[in-house]
């Protein structure tokens, strides 16, 4: 097992990618594979393999935030946000979006600031709170762009996306319609003993603390299929780099949101693998006892790893997805009020 923080770095130690061309409305076909940056006009309402466009929203500080859309010919009046997991992109979820499916629904993904294509040094933000403000401000921006209300909205996390999504749930109580919070990264699994106290002490010390660390999670850590491992290998996109007051910050958001899971009202799914080497399992059970949401649910695929969304088998979380997304715009009057926790058979190692 890769020590989780290999060494600590300034500056990556790799080339950074070419920069992105700012402004609202910028398109770059020539980023994805496959004939993105174009929309298929041939059916109305669904999403096809040729509606991804790629834009850029300039945030409040300055720095230009890539992401990428996928919106249905004709009107639309709901909206799915996509939040990627740390050191990943919004390209990571291209195909997440085609497999869901969903009709009449625009679709968004971002690249989080220090991530991707966001022109920022590579893995770094100034604060794990810096990326819930962000996520505040993209979400508002573009639902008054494209005149959708925020209450038609469903975000989805993954990891750390994730406990962004729910961070900001608890601390701006949005009126979304749902939140689907995927492996949540209430608390990592380190790995060494006494990592976090130690990247305190580094943090405190004069010119540590915009520093970044190297991450230990590879492909192997994330999903069973071969496939997916080696296309996650080879995306240039992908960084291993996360800010060392991020990574604190991420911390210490997940044991606030455990903690204060009481004060969050809004329907939740949590989805999670019974086979995650990156992230605990307790913290998210807790999280969900506790949570004051209805309906709320949650469940655990007893084989998969912790990229969920690229297991061989993900064709059943997807499917949970979807049903959480009809159900979450459906009318209000007929919106579900009961709770239920689906699991399947644990492994025999339990939570951890």
């Amino acid at each position: 097992m890769n020590h989780p923080f290999v060494h600590a770095t300034s500056k990556p130690s790799f080339f950074y990618p070419s920069k992105v061309d700012g402004g609202p409305g910028f398109r770059s076909p020539e980023l994805l594979p496959g004939p993105a940056g174009t929309r298929d006009r041939s059916t109305r309402g669904t999403i096809s393999s040729e509606t991804s466009c790629h834009e850029t929203l300039r945030l409040p500080d300055g720095i230009e935030l890539f992401y990428r859309s996928w919106i249905p010919r004709g009107k639309v009046d709901r909206a799915l946000f996509l939040f990627h997991r740390g050191q990943e992109h919004s390209g990571r979820l291209e195909d997440v979006v085609q497999a869901l499916g969903l009709e009449e629904t625009a679709v968004f993904a971002w690249d989080a600031r220090g991530h991707g294509r966001t022109l920022d040094p590579r893995g770094h933000a100034p604060s794990f709170a810096q990326w819930v403000r962000d996520q505040d401000f993209f979400v508002r921006a573009l639902t008054r762009r494209h005149g959708i209300r925020l209450e038609e909205t469903v975000l989805l996390g993954q990891s750390t996306g994730a406990v962004i999504t729910a961070a900001w749930v608890r601390d701006y109580a949005p009126p979304i319609r749902g939140m689907i919070l995927v492996s949540p990264a209430f608390r990592i699994k380190t790995y060494v003993p006494f990592a976090l106290p130690g990247l305190r002490l580094l943090q405190s010390l004069k010119g540590f603390r915009h520093k970044v660390v190297r991450s230990y999670v590879g492909a192997r850590m994330l999903t069973c299929d071969r496939r997916q491992r080696e296309a996650y290998r080879q995306d240039p996109w992908i960084t291993r780099e996360i800010s060392v007051s991020a990574l604190l910050g991420l911390h210490d958001a997940g044991t606030r949101l455990v903690r204060d899971a009481g004060a969050i009202r809004t329907p939740t799914l949590i989805l999670s693998g019974g086979a995650d080497g990156v992230v605990h399992r307790r913290p998210q059970r807790i999280f969900f006892e506790r949570l004051a949401a209805k309906p709320k649910e949650m469940k655990v695929f007893s084989k998969m790893r912790h990229d969920i969304l690229h297991e061989k088998k993900r064709g059943q979380v997807f499917a949970e997805i979807r049903g959480f997304v009809a159900k979450a715009f459906e009318p209000a009057t007929r919106r579900p009020s009961r709770s239920r926790w689906l699991l399947e058979p644990l492994t025999s190692r339990g939570d951890r």
